[in-house]
């Protein structure tokens, strides 16, 4: 079975929704094109086709019946098809235009409008995750649970420091980190 959510965090999207829907869209493009290409290659022949001797002889009956034109169909069925189809990308195609253009104008909505920025976030078990959050000139750590969500911590912005990213090329050992020993 296709597990859908390894392959968007393979591809980078990693839970992000915005990158998830780009990646939709994008397939959702390849396989139209795909579908309008094989519509057009494909020939439509109805099961009840007549050969070209009795459809000569269904005109010549319509002619001795008064009838002075032979009927024709002016176009053929696979033209119709092809027009059907393609007036069907046209449109699926403008209405994933339309999602992508509303995926970037709310992508694009200005930081001043928001009520909080996320300044990081740490998962501690199933469904549980402590995010820390700057709201107000304030950064909140809060604890989040399938039930809750509980504030653990208020800091004043200032108070707040940062924790230091590991220095490049530092190797330290697993007992190392836990041992007090830097």
């Amino acid at each position: 079975m296709i597990d859908f959510q390894e392959m968007m965090s393979r591809a980078g999207a990693g839970g992000n929704p915005r990158k998830m829907l780009g990646i939709v869209i994008a397939a959702s493009v390849v396989l139209l094109v795909l579908w309008l290409l094989m519509v057009s290659r494909m020939e439509y022949r109805p099961a009840s086709e007549p050969d070209r001797a009795t459809q000569e002889r269904r005109d010549s009956v319509r002619v001795m019946m008064g009838k002075t034109e032979p009927v024709h169909t002016a176009e053929e069925p696979s033209s119709r098809i092809f027009m059907n189809a393609l007036t069907t990308f046209i449109i699926l195609m403008i209405i994933l235009a339309g999602v992508w253009y509303w995926s970037r104008k709310k992508q694009t909505v200005s930081p001043a409008g928001q009520l909080f920025k996320e300044r990081g976030q740490q998962t501690v078990g199933p469904g549980h995750q402590i995010k820390i959050l700057e709201i107000n000139e304030e950064v909140w750590v809060m604890g989040i649970s399938p039930d809750a969500i509980t504030l653990l911590h208020r800091y004043p912005k200032e108070e707040w420091k940062e924790p230091e990213p590991p220095k490049a090329g530092e190797d330290r050992r697993f007992y190392d980190m836990f041992s007090g020993k830097s």
